[in-house]
């Protein structure tokens, strides 16, 4: 009885081997990209909650408050100058929030008895933890416009180093 030749059945494992490798480099490319993807969604959504649960704060102070000369809203955005790092955009909406959150006691108040340089010396500089817990913040306030029934708030935030 003869034994068959290995060399023909070399080329055929160096062919399948090459295929097998192939396929798991691109399922890791493919898993790579689709995690990135899906990251990406994750923080878009909590985005969009947190902008609708902004809107439905809006309308129900607008349905609250009756008064024009009352506040209504507070509009809050974040600017940092060129020396502060650029914040991404989970972390900026989770800090309007808490800004939101500390300011909100104002809605209802008189706008000729809201004086920005009281409210800047009031608010100071807060130290804000995330709600992942991961980083903290220090958020103060750079300036304030105050317009019909709104205020505008214009923060910078920097990433809070506690002395050790």
């Amino acid at each position: 009885m003869r034994v068959p030749n290995f060399q023909l059945f070399a080329e055929w494992l160096q062919g399948i081997g090459i295929f097998i490798a192939g396929m798991i480099v691109g399922a890791a490319v493919f898993m790579a990209m689709y995690v990135e993807n899906f990251d990406y969604l994750v923080q878009q959504n909590e985005i969009l909650k947190e902008d609708n649960e902004q809107l439905k704060e809006q309308l129900e102070n607008h349905n609250l408050v009756k008064n024009p000369t009352q506040l209504k809203a507070i509009d809050i955005s974040i600017h940092n100058p060129p020396s502060y790092p650029d914040l991404d955009d989970l972390t900026i909406t989770q800090l309007q929030k808490l800004a939101r959150e500390e300011l909100k006691f104002m809605i209802g108040q008189e706008i000729k008895r809201l004086e920005p340089e009281h409210i800047k010396r009031l608010f100071g500089k807060k130290v804000f933890a995330l709600e992942d817990g991961k980083a903290s913040y220090v958020v103060e306030i750079n300036s304030i416009f105050i317009a019909d029934t709104e205020m505008r708030i214009w923060l910078w935030a920097n990433r809070y180093m506690p002395a050790s």
